[in-house]
């Protein structure tokens, strides 16, 4: 969105003049090797100083996450070096923003469209949706045995309450692709996505409503926070370029929210691979659908507070 991000203060002063109600802000950085890592924070409406708010959430958040890569092999000393860089250069201050998603109205959106400082806009309004099930746009390219078994070979959950910050709680995963699911992966369309989904058995649950959220996948974002049929809590994040990542590289996600009702509770983890409707540049959950769904670590196995592997 912003051509060359901007600090939050900045952003929540140039949101007010276009009468944006933000909801949510998104920067991506890259690391000296390559690889990618963004950073969402949700914004909570009643809060008064958004600067010294974001500044105390994606710091602890990010200072939480970097514990937990240094307690796991698993994890690169590269990956672990810049999580902990961001978290001492959040905690001092410096808040880049690159994308802020929120609502406004169309004639606020033709002016934003007009400010030398901001690139590309996508709005809602500009989705027609198709027919089929409420996805619009073309049906998986792939149905055959080259797309049956697309899912990473290993990962880890964790879900807890983070000791430097007892009024939140976390869920955070790593995730990792052999060449055989890598292969069928990115075969299953040619523009593929992946979500690692942490579900949690319903109401009471563990988990409050999402703070901050962050992830190595290229192309992120976090999904629509709803609770299904079976009134399972969902907390997911995704990518919507799955042929960006990398084959044997550890991924990972958190996600950081405030207190749920319950002290206990009991989750599983699965993937789900589907696909941006259309070849243009809405990378947002709007503009995904579904198309398969992998079961990594059974219901209801994962117990709350606690950590798990799985492997396939």
């Amino acid at each position: 969105m912003f051509l060359t991000p901007k600090q939050v203060g900045d952003v929540v002063t140039w949101s007010g003049g276009y009468s944006l109600t933000p909801e949510q802000f998104v920067t991506e950085y890259a690391a000296a090797d390559g690889a990618h890592r963004s950073v969402g924070y949700v914004v909570d409406r009643a809060v008064l100083d958004v600067a010294a708010d974001y500044q105390a959430e994606i710091g602890g958040m990010l200072r939480e996450e970097a514990d937990l890569m240094a307690a796991d092999a698993e994890i690169t000393q590269s990956d672990r070096d810049h999580v902990a860089a961001l978290a001492t250069s959040v905690s001092a201050g410096d808040a880049p923003i690159g994308i802020v998603l929120g609502k406004a109205t169309v004639g606020a959106i033709n002016e934003m469209s007009a400010d030398p400082d901001v690139g590309e806009i996508h709005w809602q309004g500009d989705i027609s949706y198709g027919g089929g099930g409420g996805g619009g746009g073309a049906s998986p390219s792939s149905t055959s045995s080259e797309c049956s078994m697309w899912w990473p070979d290993r990962g880890r959950i964790v879900t807890q309450q983070p000791s430097r910050m007892p009024n939140r709680r976390n869920v955070w995963q790593w995730f990792r692709w052999s060449m055989s699911g890598y292969a069928q992966l990115v075969n299953c369309h040619e523009r593929v996505t992946y979500e690692a989904e942490a579900w949690y058995d319903g109401d009471p649950s563990y988990l409050g409503s999402v703070t901050g959220w962050d992830t190595s996948m290229p192309k992120p974002y976090l999904d629509t926070e709803f609770a299904n049929e079976s009134r399972e809590v969902g907390k997911t994040v995704g990518t919507s370029d799955a042929r960006q990542l990398r084959l044997n590289y550890t991924y990972t996600t958190l996600v950081w929210t405030k207190h749920g009702t319950a002290a206990t509770d009991r989750g599983k983890v699965s993937g789900q691979r589907g696909h941006r409707f259309w070849p243009g540049s809405c990378h947002r959950t709007w503009c995904i659908g579904g198309d398969e769904t992998a079961f990594l670590f059974p219901a209801w196995d994962h117990t709350v507070p606690g950590a798990n592997y799985w492997a396939h």
